[in-house]
């Protein structure tokens, strides 16, 4: 801090003089400080609730990934601080190095939203509210979610994603490879080969027609503004994964199909389980056509 020393002797009208001389620096110093800047730290985004205790979280706080995953989008959107991976205390620099190559990678529809880690929404790991972290666009994760039950459905997902696109290649007759059917009313005729239907994006409907995510994100609204709006029926002759589910239900319970159809069904397409169908939308027509060729 700056000072000053003044020499002033004790006669009363001298010291007087230095007082007013000293209340005149005074007020000059008083406003070039309020014309300075005022360091008040970083911002405060507020207390949260990780489990244990209520810890505050500043704009540069560092957070574990667990901890952001529990923090509001608009809270992440002011954080600029680091993102620990769980487990490490350290921070990280990861370098990667890119090479050139000359293989290419067919790129699928297939009719659903994927996170930035190419992800789509899976309601046993992920939000109801099927909205992506800020710092990362990934889907944000259950509270809490078991992190091995996370790997499981993550790889799940992936292997559906990794399956090829529609076609009409190979296609076997379920009705004979999946074995004899159990007694009920007679079976539909060996199906006959699926047709490729168009694929489908998924469109939000707002009072002004119907929309991509990618469109309503360029009007301004937000992951959470559009996972509230209704989503638009698909093109004709395209079907979502209920209307399929309302075909096979009933089926079963007829005993017209059998869970080896389903199955062999499945394997044709590369999908192992039927809820991985949901996130491959573009092989439903397929699934359909070989399960009910009729309909």
């Amino acid at each position: 801090m700056n000072s000053i020393s003044i020499n002033v002797s004790m006669d009363p009208v001298e010291l007087r003089n230095a007082a007013g001389v000293l209340n005149g620096i005074a007020t000059v110093v008083e406003a070039n400080m309020s014309l300075m800047p005022v360091d008040t730290g970083p911002e405060l985004l507020g207390t949260f609730n990780f489990g244990d205790e209520d810890v505050p979280v500043y704009a540069d706080t560092p957070l574990t990934s667990q901890q952001a995953m529990m923090l509001p989008s608009e809270v992440l959107d002011k954080h600029v601080g680091r993102i620990i991976s769980e487990g490490d205390d350290t921070e990280t620099t990861e370098t990667t190095e890119t090479t050139e190559t000359t293989e290419t990678t067919e790129t699928v529809n297939t009719g659903v939203e994927l996170d930035s880690a190419g992800i789509p929404w899976d309601a046993r790991i992920h939000g109801k509210k099927k909205a992506k972290l800020a710092k990362d666009g990934t889907w944000k994760k259950i509270r809490g979610v078991d992190s091995a039950l996370v790997e499981q459905v993550e790889a799940e997902l992936r292997a559906a994603l990794a399956a090829p696109a529609a076609t009409t290649d190979n296609v076997v007759d379920i009705n004979t490879a999946a074995g004899p059917k159990p007694a009920g009313p007679k079976p539909a005729g060996p199906a006959a080969p699926a047709t490729l239907e168009p694929e489908v994006e998924v469109k939000y409907v707002t009072d002004d027609g119907e929309w991509t995510r990618e469109q309503l994100k360029r009007a301004l609204y937000t992951d959470e503004m559009i996972d509230a709006l209704p989503i638009a029926q698909l093109e004709t002759g395209a079907m979502t994964f209920p209307e399929l589910m309302g075909l096979i239900t009933p089926a079963m319970t007829a005993g017209t199909l059998t869970d080896a159809q389903i199955q062999t069904a499945l394997d044709q397409v590369g999908i192992q389980a039927l809820p991985l169908l949901a996130a491959r939308l573009d092989l439903i027509p397929q699934v359909k056509a070989l399960l009910f060729p009729n309909v």
